[in-house]
């Protein structure tokens, strides 16, 4: 059960004693007040928080839950029907245990379209290999600190900063939670939607999608943009909604 804490600093979505995401408090004209925005994603997943703690006093900040435990049986049959028989080979073995998170966390920013999802899969499996360690420490962006990284290879402050307002995760401050699956699912998702991605996927214009996320164009080309428009097509036997 997730539930919500207020300190001087933050609002926390907790889980136990660690959190699962943040919303920073803002300044304001009057010194003796703070505003917060509140993310409304937060209350649309399947158990939203049922309480608050305010913390009165001054204390630790609560730590980050960087390490998922794996879905549980449970969960995986409330986001199922998954196909795993269906995934295409190379990635059978690998995407296996994210492939339950990669449904939740978009059904958490209210992606539910079995394209969408085909599309999702086919990315990963072309820029991480499903590792949720994955690093790029080549590209100019690995210089700023803010590299692609984890399963959703987001790159840039901007794009950080962005998709941390729409899932009110604060990958900005901590660019670590990118190598947490769910975090970072949940930023793939975001980002899908800040960049009017989902509608190209729906009507099945998986090139032109992936031609407005690598280059910014839906009409630019490349092998990436092919190689992912097959490999969606590969998926979607996996996801029948």
């Amino acid at each position: 059960m997730t539930w919500l804490k207020l300190t001087s600093k933050s609002l926390y979505l907790m889980d136990g004693n660690q959190y699962l995401n943040k919303v920073d408090l803002q300044s304001r004209p009057n010194p003796n007040e703070r505003s917060i925005e509140l993310p409304i994603s937060w209350f649309k997943t399947p158990e939203p928080p049922t309480g608050i703690v305010v913390a009165l006093k001054s204390s630790a900040e609560p730590s980050p839950e960087l390490e998922p435990s794996p879905p549980s049986a449970s969960l995986q049959a409330a986001l199922l029907p998954i196909n795993f028989a269906a995934v295409p080979s190379p990635w059978k073995t690998p995407s296996k245990p994210h492939l339950p998170i990669l449904v939740k966390a978009f059904r958490d920013q209210g992606i539910v379209h079995a394209h969408v999802l085909a599309y999702a899969a086919a990315t990963i499996g072309r820029e991480s290999s499903w590792n949720p360690r994955a690093a790029n420490t080549t590209d100019r962006a690995a210089k700023t600190g803010f590299p692609g990284a984890g399963l959703a290879q987001i790159t840039w402050k901007d794009n950080y900063r962005a998709v941390g307002k729409e899932t009110g995760i604060d990958f900005v401050s901590k660019p670590e939670l990118m190598f947490d699956p769910y975090s970072a699912l949940r930023a793939k998702a975001a980002f899908y939607r800040i960049n009017r991605m989902v509608p190209l996927i729906q009507a099945g214009n998986y090139e032109s999608a992936a031609g407005l996320y690598n280059a910014g164009n839906p009409r630019f080309r490349s092998s990436y943009t092919r190689n992912v428009a097959t490999d969606t097509l590969k998926w979607m036997p996996v996801f029948k909604m």
